[in-house]
Formats: structure tokens, sequence, C-alpha cells
């Protein structure tokens, strides 16, 4: 009875793991459309911030420390940006073959 159950060729082992791929794939993808929306809320926040900056004391070192932060962020955003297309590419090779 299990014997029934368990893969029997090796065409149904590879279309298994070729699953389990494409999931794990997916699941990647997911995460890394997340981390980077958040990315880019974060840039857009500072964005927000730094308009509001003539209205406060200390323009010059507020400005100069969102200014760092943002030069981060935007590097972030952009490895993020290339692991998601990377994970699209993926997709799409394997959806393809």
């Amino acid at each position: 009875m299990i014997n029934d159950q368990l893969p029997n060729s090796s065409i149904e082992k590879s279309l298994i793991h070729q699953s389990m791929m494409r999931r794990t794939i997916k699941r990647r993808l997911v995460k890394a459309r997340i981390a980077l929306h958040q990315t880019i809320q974060k840039i857009l926040d500072i964005n927000r911030k730094k308009k509001e900056l003539p209205y406060h004391e200390d323009v010059e070192t507020k400005d100069a420390a969102l200014n760092v932060e943002l030069k981060v962020l935007n590097k972030i955003a952009e490895q993020q940006a290339l692991m998601v297309k990377k994970y699209e590419k993926s997709l799409l090779e394997m959806e393809e073959s």
C-alpha cells in the first residue's frame, strides 16, 4: 500500500523535485517583494520627513542624517529589486521547461 503512494520512476521524482523548487522560489519571491515594499515605504517616509525639515531647528544635521539613511535604503532597495527579478526569471524558466 505504501509503495503505491511513493514515486516509482525518475520522471515522477523529477516532477516532485521541480514542484518543490517552484514552491520554494515562489515563497522567496513573495518575501523579497514584501521586503522591497517595506523598504520603499521607509524611503517615502523619509522623503515626507525631509519636506517638514524647514519648519524645525537644526535643519542641516537632520537633513544630513536623513540623506545618509536614504542612501543606504536606496542601495538596499536596489538589491531587493534585483532579487525579485532573479526569482521572477527563475520561475519563468521553470514554467517554460
